[in-house]
């Protein structure tokens, strides 16, 4: 099967599942100018991402068996359609609040989070835990916490986007199941997948965004930049913070942590 029938699978799956996804046609050249202020993104597409077709239908085909994230958690735990499981230690799912109206989803586990098991509990995890407690949130009381890839890629590099494409079922599925009400996407890697772009961070950061899945009422998703990011480049960390109390309006305003 090739990319594009590939991708056609990949679709199946969403419109299967009730997400609203856009017709296979030629890109509209003088779209009518944006009026939202608030982009709803409606279309879970992976022509971004063309994965190796055997693991991605496998993925694709486990992920609606999962009625629960326990049961979620097994089937990551039993696949071997990602290459990235061979030389990761163990498969890193979640960790934080299992009620938490809030949910966190980050790049990919690094050495100590392949290590321990948990997401961000290296030097930049720790620096995540800091940013997340200046507006009153935390792992330990109200935030749920998980990675878009599940395995650490070798070196710590950013996850290719076969690898992406791979797990991407799997990430779709965790969010369904979690159901929080508003989610934060840390780092590039995490917010082109989940919000289907090929915009920056740096962009992406600057407007909310709502992410529509069936059974869900529309979630809030807000952009970071990756604190590992910002401990490459302090000069940024005017910026988050700044996304920071935006994000905590938002929470306010939806009475998340009442």
């Amino acid at each position: 099967m090739d990319a594009k029938s590939a991708s056609r699978a990949l679709l199946d799956f969403w419109l299967e599942n009730g997400v609203s996804v856009p017709p296979i046609e030629p890109v509209q050249r003088n779209p009518a100018p944006k009026t939202a202020d608030k982009p709803i993104v409606k279309q879970i597409s992976t022509a971004k991402y063309a994965a190796p077709i055997d693991g991605q239908n496998l993925a694709i085909e486990l992920a609606k068996t999962a009625k629960t994230l326990d049961e979620l958690r097994d089937i990551l735990n039993d696949f071997d359609g990602c290459n990235l499981k061979k030389n990761a230690p163990q498969m890193v799912f979640s960790d934080g609040q299992i009620d938490a109206k809030i949910m966190v989803i980050g790049e990919a586990p690094g050495q100590e989070e392949a290590q321990i098991g948990k997401p961000f509990v290296g030097a930049a995890g720790k620096f995540l835990d800091e940013m997340l407690s200046s507006i009153g949130l935390s792992r330990e009381k109200n935030v749920y916490i998980t990675n878009t890839v599940n395995w650490r890629p070798p070196a710590n590099r950013t996850p290719t986007r076969d690898e992406i494409a791979i797990c991407l079922p799997f990430l779709m599925r965790h969010i369904e199941l979690k159901a929080p009400k508003l989610l934060i996407l840390v780092g590039g890697t995490a917010a082109n997948a989940v919000l289907n772009s090929n915009e920056g961070i740096t962009k992406l950061r600057k407007k909310p965004h709502k992410l529509e899945l069936v059974g869900l009422e529309p979630i809030d998703v807000f952009c970071l930049f990756h604190p590992a990011f910002l401990l490459r480049y302090p000069v940024q960390k005017s910026l988050t913070w700044k996304d920071l109390l935006t994000i905590e309006a938002q929470i306010k305003t939806m009475g998340l942590l009442e």
